[in-house]
């Protein structure tokens, strides 16, 4: 490396360098440059704001292959054969003269004289090495045998590690995100990964006052110093709470950037599937997380094999390793974090310590019932009374409590708890709370998901008092029947102008209505009209309520001129809800105002600029029209799916948009997975309306050959594919498909139940239906329990009394059980 002796001498050199590089290629603008770079490498990491900073001594590139590329573009700037072997072995040259003077600035940074420069400036996070225990980083703690030490595991290598790996040395600043089970080795895989980078990087790990607020924090301007992971393990724990969409955006945002630093998560598949999955306007409470998620985020799934001889020879050498392979060959790292002995000890404790018992049962009911794997002290109190019999109840001592809860926070062979008391050190904090194992959430997501829960679980519930949860648990209520204990969850919500909440309490039959109406109309009265995103939402809630909707709208269509342009979903419920209350001018002058500040809007989240343009189209004003097909253009320039490229060809379908588009859409559908049903049936469906009959009977073709292959998930695809293939004389791939259903379908819903025992019995065998039906009548869903009787009037209509019976006795039995 080149000898520099001045402090800064480096870093100053190197911008000189880069200075008379660009002048010798006579001074390009910088916009040209990264232009230039971009004609001759696709993946070019240059961008303007970076150019100058280097320049002008601001910053130093943080890898070489940047600072090659602006090199190398600079210095051939006026030969257009970048490929000649006489260039090649000029920037080859030029290349490591100007990346020495790099590697010496980076060392110039981390010098003494650098490090007291950073004393000054309030970084957050700690040097890699300082974060030499895995534990700290949640990392499972391993199990205890007699005879091995109290480290990690040997750690073996799988697929997923190389990937990472590869994932860490691309362009930054990235977001890595871990897939996998609970206790599959997401965290320590993570962990391994960045122990291979230098031991000049940083890690920050934002916790406190909460992980959300936390990470937005931690992203501002000047926090975060440049070589910094940002560890964000359980990534669920930044996105759902209700703080998670403002630190996803904020995070969206700073990946756009150009900061050296990267974002590190893990993520259960599920989780992954509820903040990814596209859902109505109504109940799209994700749109930042989906959109951070499919985006932004570089997804890598666990490998869930280890090669067989390398887990022989470890076990040789760990007994912790040996007593796995030999109790849980396929569950070698659950067994390692201890998964399979926490069900041992929820099922002993029955026996053992059945207060200890009822408060694990209660407390995997209000993760079940409410996806939150953490719960109150105040819950558990109340709720586990209930899941007690009397003789249970009367053995109890009188501090039955205090007792069940510490059995309940049992640590198991050395590794983990049941139950952990979550102790914050925030004083804002809202206290204690206990966390559930993720093993046991994931065990009682499997095997209780319909099991009654007893009233006192609502007792406990609104004893809880924690607003976050509230959502959930009163829909939950709702499903079951239990009006009054729905509405007492919605009032707090509804005093404070929640529009789900005030359209929930309007459909409740056992809410009082007078009050119900009077917090409506001060919500309304509240509206402030420069928050569109607010407006949007509740005139989207209201839209089944008339009366309540046109005052709202009424008050939207007086002051539209002051309305300003927000989230397409928010617009298009706007624009629909003035639309059909007959304010046709507020209609078209909000249509101008979307049209003019286009160039403002995000439109890369796939169904909400549909929806817009789908409402835009369905007005009965020119300027609506003429909007819509604006807003269609733009979306047109995004990457969109082929999916959604079809319904928005079909909505433009009179338009030059649609003809100039339909070849595009014939190119993309080769690349469509015909084995996705939840993608297939849309595409095919709209491209019958768009009238490619051809296009689209080729894509049946290919689904009804891969039957076998299909995906059987819990939406309606599969059904309604069903129907497709019959429409279009794919008789044996429907047959086939229905066959499938009938062993492997189980939606989540009654209303979904009776669909799919409809649906079959209108393209299947007697035979085939009868499967479904069995398995529909002993062990389908009763959930919503309103829903239930259509299953068994379907029952009926099939004239299976007898499943019918069965049934019915479920639904009944389920009813009595949960008190309701």
């Amino acid at each position: 490396m080149e000898r520099l002796d001045k402090a800064g001498n480096a870093r100053t050199r190197l911008a000189a360098a880069l200075r008379t590089l660009h002048q010798s290629a006579g001074g390009p603008s910088l916009h040209a440059v990264v232009r230039r770079a971009a004609e001759h490498d696709k993946h070019s990491p240059l961008n303007t704001s970076s150019i100058s900073e280097w320049i002008n001594c601001k910053s130093i590139p943080g890898r070489k292959r940047e600072l090659a590329v602006l090199v190398r573009t600079l210095l051939l700037w006026g030969n257009s054969s970048f490929d000649s072997q006489k260039n090649a072995g000029l920037t080859i040259g030029e290349i490591a003269r100007i990346e020495r003077l790099r590697l010496a600035a980076q060392a110039e940074k981390r010098s003494p004289t650098a490090a007291k420069e950073d004393a000054t400036h309030h970084w957050v996070g700690r040097p890699l090495a300082a974060w030499s225990d895995p534990i700290a980083l949640e990392v499972h703690r391993p199990i205890n045998v007699a005879g091995s030490s109290n480290d990690l595991p040997e750690y073996l290598e799988r697929a997923h590690d190389q990937i990472t790996a590869n994932a860490l040395a691309e362009d930054l600043p990235r977001l890595i995100v871990i897939v996998g089970g609970s206790s599959t080795g997401k965290t320590r895989a993570a962990y391994e990964a960045i122990r291979k980078l230098p031991q000049d990087w940083h890690l920050h790990h934002p916790i406190s006052p909460n992980k959300p607020e936390a990470l937005i924090n931690c992203l501002q301007p000047g926090k975060l110093k440049p070589r910094t992971i940002i560890w964000l393990n359980e990534l669920q724990e930044y996105l759902f709470p209700a703080s998670g969409e403002k630190a996803a955006a904020a995070l969206r945002e700073f990946l756009s950037g150009n900061d050296e630093v990267v974002a590190i998560g893990t993520l259960w598949p599920d989780y992954w599937q509820d903040l990814t999955q596209a859902r109505g306007p109504e109940e799209d409470d994700h749109s930042q997380a989906r959109g951070l998620l499919k985006h932004a985020a570089q997804r890598i799934d666990i490998t869930p094999d280890f090669s067989a001889s390398e887990l022989e020879e470890l076990g040789n050498r760990d007994p912790r390793v040996r007593m796995a392979l030999k109790s849980a060959r396929d569950r070698v790292t659950q067994y390692i974090a201890a998964g399979p002995a926490l069900v041992e000890f929820f099922m002993d404790s029955q026996q053992i310590a059945p207060g200890a018992w009822a408060m694990l049962s209660a407390a995997m009911d209000w993760c079940v019932v409410g996806n939150s794997n953490e719960t109150t002290e105040g819950f558990l109190r109340i709720a586990s009374e209930g899941y007690l019999d009397d003789d249970q109840w009367g053995t109890l001592e009188d501090e039955w409590f205090c007792a069940s809860l510490d059995h309940a926070m049992t640590q198991l062979r050395g590794a983990i708890r049941p139950l952990t008391r979550i102790r914050s050190r925030d004083d804002d904090s809202p206290g204690i709370r206990y966390r559930l194992a993720d093993y046991l959430l994931q065990d009682a997501r499997q095997n209780r998901s319909a099991i009654p829960v007893p009233a006192s679980f609502w007792r406990g519930v609104l004893a809880a008092g924690d607003g976050f949860y509230i959502p959930t648990y009163a829909h939950a209520a709702e499903d079951r029947g239990m009006h009054e204990t729905a509405a007492q969850l919605w009032a707090p919500m509804a005093m404070d102008g929640d529009p789900v909440a005030l359209a929930s309490l309007l459909r409740n039959p056992r809410a009082d209505q007078i009050a119900v109406q009077s917090m409506t109309a001060s919500a309304i009265d509240s509206l402030d009209q420069w928050d569109s995103s607010s407006l949007g939402w509740l005139l989207q809630e209201l839209r089944d309520f008339p009366e309540w909707s046109g005052i709202a709208t009424e008050r939207v269509s007086r002051r539209i001129a002051t309305l300003p342009v927000a989230s397409p979903i928010d617009m298009g419920s706007i624009l629909e809800s003035l639309e059909r209350h007959g304010h046709l001018e507020s209609v078209a002058e909000y249509s101008l105002k979307i049209e003019q500040n286009i160039s403002s809007i995000d439109l890369t989240e796939p169904s909400e600029p549909l929806f817009l343009v789908e409402i835009l189209r369905e007005s009965a004003t020119d300027q609506a029209q003429r909007t819509a097909l604006v807003v269609a253009r733009h979306v047109c320039e995004t990457e969109i799916s082929v999916g959604n490229f079809a319904l928005l060809l079909a909505l433009m379908h009179d338009t030059d948009i649609f003809s100039e588009g339909v070849r595009r859409l014939e190119g993309m559908l080769d690349k469509v997975d015909a084995t996705n049903l939840m993608q297939t049936h849309p595409l095919a469906f709209n491209m019958r309306s768009l009238g490619l009959t051809d296009a689209s009977r080729a894509l049946l073709r290919r689904v009804s050959e891969t039957i076998g292959n299909l995906s059987i998930d819990q939406s309606y695809a599969p059904l309604e594919m069903i129907a497709l293939l019959q429409e279009e004389g794919f008789h044996d791939g429907a047959f086939c498909l229905a066959v499938r259903v009938s062993k492997e379908y189980d939606p989540g819903l009654t209303g979904a139940a009776a669909h799919t025992l409809r649906k079959l019995n209108a393209c299947a065998p007697r035979s085939v239906v009868e499967e479904y039906a069995q398995r529909m009548a002993h062990s389908g869903p009763i959930i919503p329990v309103e829903d239930a009787a259509e299953v068994a009037d379907f029952f009926g209509e099939l004239e299976m009394s007898e499943l019918r019976r069965i049934y019915f006795a479920r639904v009944n039995d389920f009813l009595l059980r949960e008190g309701s």
